[in-house]
């Protein structure tokens, strides 16, 4: 009967933790996306504002139209800096993540590792066993046919 893998606890840890891992860069990976996505958003108001001043500048426009097409411009363009300054410490946070992963996965490869080195030397024991026992049966028979 094979002896069960000593340290199987500890591998079960390791892979939770290694789960967690990959759970947590999946998460930095959907804010990055949509951080992605709310950019995009702006740009396209950003560029929505831009034709809109563009047709100001035909024939005659209230100014406060062109000016609060101006500042609300200049206002989106805050919202990008800003989304491209998180978007920069989310993808430090994604990096330091990946890395941390990355050790999980190691730390359970080498526990797996161990768990099949294990596994084939009680392989190996068994089939030496095996083979004693088929030496030994064989030595008993070719005694009997002698006598």
């Amino acid at each position: 009967m094979a002896e069960p893998f000593r340290l199987a606890t500890v591998l079960r840890l390791r892979e939770r933790e290694r789960d967690q891992a990959a759970q947590d860069l999946d998460q930095v990976n959907r804010a990055i996306a949509i951080i992605d996505e709310r950019k995009e958003e702006i740009q396209r108001e950003h560029q929505s504002m831009d034709h809109i001043r563009q047709e100001a500048s035909v024939g005659i426009v209230p100014v406060t139209r062109l000016l609060d097409a101006q500042r609300y411009q200049l206002i989106l363009l805050g919202q990008l800096q800003h989304l491209g300054q998180q978007r920069q410490q989310l993808e430090l946070e994604q990096a330091r993540r990946e890395r941390v992963l990355v050790v999980k996965q190691q730390a359970v490869k080498t526990l797996e590792k161990l768990k099949e080195k294990q596994a084939e030397e009680e392989r190996l024991v068994l089939q030496a066993r095996q083979q004693s026992r088929i030496d030994e049966w064989s030595m008993v028979r070719e005694a009997r046919l002698r006598q």
